[in-house]
């Protein structure tokens, strides 16, 4: 089972935590220990609506959110974000000296955009695996 915690300042109208999960199990991923944190990172002139960070600890990861977003806005984020975690799962996406991300063994420097392999995935894959949650916690 899935363990997740939204340690962010202000809650939402709906369970970001409850979110999480539902995509993790539609994944198929198990076991791991995800924290919901804001995003209070300083990152220049580029705009991050979330950020997922795999930790050191095994199957423990950080998703860093923009303060501020509509309910919907982050729902779409954490469903791009549950992508991300699949990959690390996956060992397909890995961080090399912090900054350097590594994807299917190509390297990849900041800034990232989306037509890194990478975010294409997370950018294809988010709206199916949106409806997938909606559907499963009944949510029009």
């Amino acid at each position: 089972m899935n363990t997740i915690q939204d340690l962010r300042l202000k809650e939402k109208e709906f369970s970001a935590s409850e979110w999480v999960k539902e995509g993790l199990k539609i994944l198929g991923i198990d076991n791991l220990k995800v924290a919901l944190v804001d995003l209070l990172l300083d990152t220049g002139d580029t705009v991050f609506y979330g950020i997922t960070e795999k930790l050191e600890i095994e199957d423990t990861y950080r998703i860093y959110l923009k303060p501020g977003l509509s309910d919907n806005k982050l729902k779409t984020i954490l469903s791009h974000e549950c992508i991300h975690i699949k990959q690390y799962h996956e060992g397909r996406l890995q961080v090399k000296d912090k900054k350097v991300l590594i994807f299917e063994g190509k390297e990849y420097f900041p800034p990232y955009d989306k037509t890194q392999p990478h975010e294409q995935e997370a950018y294809k894959g988010q709206a199916k695996l949106e409806r997938q949650i909606k559907k499963a916690l009944k949510i029009t």
